[in-house]
């Protein structure tokens, strides 16, 4: 199975916003000696996880009962990519500069996904999105 919301490749961008060292699998390779820096395979299963765990909240399994379109369903694609990479920060803080650093961008993402995840919980945002 793969993702449905989002990729590998798009979490890594949201983690590299200008400070951290992780930008591309080969990079990563040079840092296994530091951290264990996620494979694409293993960032996947992290948000085939997610996916699955957003719809265990809303109680609803948003995987099979829409049919997922990025520009109508960005807020599915925002809390995947906002959780995976709280989590890759959160287990991989040597990536940045900074103890502080990492805090930081672990506490953004973090938020961003709680926040998606609320408006999602509410059962007219869930009807709306299948709607469109």
């Amino acid at each position: 199975m793969a993702p449905t919301w989002t990729d590998a490749t798009t979490v890594r961008e949201r983690i590299d916003w200008g400070t951290a060292t992780l930008i591309s699998e080969s990079k990563a390779a040079n840092l296994q000696l530091i951290e264990h820096v996620p494979t694409n395979a293993e960032i996947n299963t992290m948000i085939e996880e997610a996916e699955q765990y957003l719809c265990a909240v809303v109680r609803d399994n948003l995987l099979t009962s829409l049919t997922f379109d990025a520009t109508k369903h960005g807020i599915l694609s925002n809390f995947t990519n906002a959780y995976v990479a709280a989590m890759i920060v959160a287990e991989n803080p040597g990536l940045y500069d900074s103890a502080s650093e990492a805090s930081l961008a672990a506490d953004i993402q973090w938020s961003l996904a709680k926040e998606a995840e609320e408006i999602l919980k509410n059962q007219d945002t869930i009807l709306y999105l299948k709607g469109l």
